[in-house]
């Protein structure tokens, strides 16, 4: 195995032994996160409480098992979520892509009638190309520039550029 793999792997291991040490929690610790015991308040480490115990006496160990069950939920919650919201936006992109080469293949079939006149005029294929490249381009930065001033208008009148207002 390369060093790429080896590494991958060893990581994958190691995050599946703390989502299973967290699902296991109480079991691995042998103390409930909330079992107070004020007469083992403030002990250093020990066998029967690994970390040691805090102010009222608490399993610290258990108490971190504990709250990695709490980050390990909202880490999965925030992986979904974002992974819904960028298959959401992917598919919009897709479509509009999808949309505007089905627009540009229709217009290119529409202008066979003015390709026809320019080369009867004595227009060679470079100069046709080069003639619906720039009106393409014009158009593109026309649009472009145009989407970005009322974007950023829009972004300004909601508040979020101070130096507008």
């Amino acid at each position: 195995m390369s060093g790429v793999r080896l590494t991958g792997v060893f990581g994958a291991l190691l995050i599946a032994a703390l989502v299973a040490l967290s699902l296991a929690g109480d079991r691995v610790a042998g103390v409930r996160f909330d079992a107070q015991d004020s007469r083992h308040a403030l002990e250093p480490p020990s066998r029967a409480h690994w970390l040691g115990t805090d102010a009222l006496g608490r399993d610290m160990l258990s108490r971190i098992i504990y709250g990695s069950r709490i980050s390990l939920f909202i880490g999965f919650a925030v992986m979904l979520v974002s992974a819904v919201i960028g298959i959401t936006l992917g598919l919009i992109v897709m479509v509009a892509a999808l949309n505007i080469v089905a627009t540009l293949i229709l217009q290119v079939m529409e202008k066979h009638k003015d390709i026809a006149v320019l080369v009867s005029m004595g227009a060679s294929r470079g100069a046709v190309t080069r003639i619906f490249v720039l009106q393409g381009a014009l158009i593109g930065a026309a649009g472009t520039l145009v989407g970005s001033l009322l974007g950023w208008g829009a972004f300004a009148t909601a508040g979020g550029v101070g130096t507008l207002g």
